[in-house]
């Protein structure tokens, strides 16, 4: 038997999930730490997305996000900023350290979105039917 570390219901017929880490400097070790609410979106095939407004958090410990081009799930192109990002902890529990690294995409004032860059790292159980999730860390 499983022990899922993560058990929530849907809103608005989607799982969402608490999302803490920070982006880190390598070089000076210093943080810009963020916590956001995300939808987890297997249709993303990267690890985090969310409003650009981050961007300037990581400018402020001197990490430059790289701009660069994105395509949507609706097909469009569209720019946004990327860096480097680690997540600590999801749904306050903690990841072991050092958490996991992923690309972080930051572009307008959009929700967060939590995609399969992240979800390949645990056993994630999605029930539609009864509108709830598990997710084994």
């Amino acid at each position: 038997m499983n022990t899922w570390s993560i058990e929530g219901k849907y809103r608005n017929n989607a799982a969402y999930v608490t999302v803490k880490g920070a982006i880190i400097n390598a070089r000076t070790m210093n943080r810009a730490p963020f916590s956001f609410e995300c939808m987890i979106d297997t249709g993303f095939s990267s690890g985090l997305y969310y409003e650009e407004g981050l961007r300037s958090d990581a400018q402020i410990v001197g990490v430059t996000p790289n701009l660069t081009n994105i395509r949507l799930a609706d097909g469009s192109i569209v720019p946004a900023y990327t860096c480097v990002a680690q997540i600590e902890e999801i749904n306050n529990i903690k990841l072991r350290p050092p958490g996991i690294t992923v690309t972080l995409f930051m572009r307008g004032r959009r929700k967060g979105l939590l995609g399969m860059e992240v979800l390949k790292s645990f056993i994630t159980l999605f029930n539609g039917p009864a509108q709830e999730y598990k997710i084994h860390i």
